[in-house]
């Protein structure tokens, strides 16, 4: 049975991004000894199938969907019922109450409708619909939507490819609590091979904060 879950969050400031930065760059500059080389190469690749296994897992994810305080509002009790026919497996009553909430910008609502697109449950898989509605949820500044669109830039799937706009959103994401966000955002990072790609990244990831970021 999915639950509501939560998760304490930390913003990382833009001062902490720019060292962060400085020490990508560095890296890329001065190679490690072979053997720390191969070591931290491996570590990489560990992480990259991990994230590749976990990510989309349907249980975990939209979990999270109910995640944090919601009121007792029409929309919140409405996406319950359609949380409670996706636990039974009636994937398609699920997507009939949540997409009018989607259309009427339930964030929530938004974030669960791409991912009955993206994982075919109950409907063919239709990753350009699956975009459209984990943007929409991202920009209303959803945790698991903005991971789920970061990992759909990951993979190009349903959008061009992009490890810059996947850092940027699982960067965002996991400083908003997404439970899944790290193995994207260190994938997407570990993908990105040029200084200029990363600076990019970098920057993409604090306009996104600007923006969209959680307030404290």
């Amino acid at each position: 049975m999915l639950r509501a879950s939560s998760k304490s969050v930390m913003t990382i400031t833009e001062t902490q991004r720019d060292i962060c930065l400085e020490g990508e760059l560095e890296r890329q500059h001065n190679p490690l000894p072979t053997n720390r080389a191969l070591l931290l190469n491996n570590r990489i690749i560990a992480g990259i199938f991990k994230f590749m296994r976990r990510s989309f897992m349907a249980a975990g994810l939209l979990a999270c969907l109910a995640f944090g305080p919601r009121s007792a509002a029409p929309a919140d009790l409405e996406f319950r019922k359609g949380l409670s026919a996706y636990n039974s497996g009636n994937y398609l009553k699920a997507l009939e109450i949540w997409l009018p909430l989607a259309q009427h910008e339930d964030a929530p609502s938004q974030a669960s409708v791409g991912f009955i697109y993206h994982r075919g449950f109950g409907v063919k898989v239709d990753d350009q619909k699956a975009f459209f509605w984990l943007h929409k949820a991202a920009e209303h500044g959803q945790p698991e939507g903005q991971m789920m669109l970061g990992t759909l830039y990951f993979y190009g799937q349903g959008v061009g490819q992009s490890y810059i706009q996947a850092y940027a959103w699982c960067d965002l994401a996991q400083d908003g609590g997404s439970v899944d966000a790290e193995d994207c955002r260190g994938a997407a990072l570990q993908s990105l091979r040029s200084d200029r790609d990363l600076k990019q990244a970098f920057q993409l990831s604090t306009d996104l904060h600007r923006r969209l970021g959680p307030k404290h």
